[in-house]
């Protein structure tokens, strides 16, 4: 019994390896393309959620507007910040969450970041007010 078992597992790892696939590559040619063939991508959107109060305080708004900086000036963009607090477990009637959302040009960046900066300070005070 145990040569047959042996015996068979012997023909089984030896038909695996024997499989053979044959792989094609393709070869691609890359030619210098104008802007208007293939436009820039457009950063549209950011959403950052955190349960972090210290990483609430600290986020870097010119960091993270840089990623739009690229855009086209009248293209809209939407910035969205939420702190979930985790003490609080998300099933319960009691627990407490804070969103806010700005929506604008790309144009206006600078002024977007000073509201995210302040909805963000206001965040901070009231979450620090719910901690207490």
């Amino acid at each position: 019994m145990k040569t047959l078992i042996t015996i068979s597992l012997l023909f089984i790892s030896l038909s695996v390896f024997a499989q053979e696939e044959k792989v094609t590559l393709k070869e691609v040619n890359y030619t210098d393309a104008t802007e208007e063939d293939h436009p820039a991508p457009q950063t549209t959107g950011m959403s950052i959620s955190t349960d972090d109060i210290k990483e609430l305080r600290n986020l870097d708004w010119d960091l993270m507007l840089s990623s739009f900086e690229a855009n086209d000036p009248d293209q809209e963009i939407k910035i969205s910040l939420e702190f979930k607090n985790r003490k609080h477990a998300t099933d319960k009637a009691g627990s407490k969450a804070i969103s806010v959302a700005i929506s604008g040009k790309t144009s206006e960046l600078d002024s977007l970041k000073k509201r995210m900066e302040k909805l963000t300070e206001k965040m901070v005070s009231s979450v620090e007010k719910w901690n207490k």
